[in-house]
């Protein structure tokens, strides 16, 4: 059986309008998405020394991202990266990786 098209205008913006406000609800998820992968990629490519946890607390603090964290783990890091970046100690910052050169990298 072929399915035909309506052609009433207005029946048709009816029928399509749920299938448009899903559309308008997942872009901005999927924009996000790419954002935070193309700010991750170019910041990255500024310095190989800046860890992908200063990026993300950057791209958090710049958009306005309040995303949760992913592990127990990582939520804990993530407010540890905000109280060191709320004291503005420079010197503080670009030595958070000093503490864990004896570990293994995970």
């Amino acid at each position: 059986m072929c399915k035909t098209f309506e052609t009433n205008p207005a029946v048709r913006s009816e029928k399509s309008q749920p299938a448009i406000e899903e559309a308008k609800r997942d872009v901005s998820i999927y924009h996000t998405r790419a954002m935070r992968r193309a700010v991750f990629q170019k910041f990255g490519l500024v310095s190989s020394s800046v860890k992908p946890m200063i990026l993300q607390y950057f791209y958090q603090d710049l958009t306005g991202d309040q995303s949760a964290s992913a592990t127990t783990e990582q939520s804990y890091i993530d407010k540890r990266i905000r109280e060191i970046m709320d004291i503005e100690d420079s010197d503080v910052v670009l030595d958070l990786g000093s503490e864990n050169s004896d570990q293994e990298s995970q």
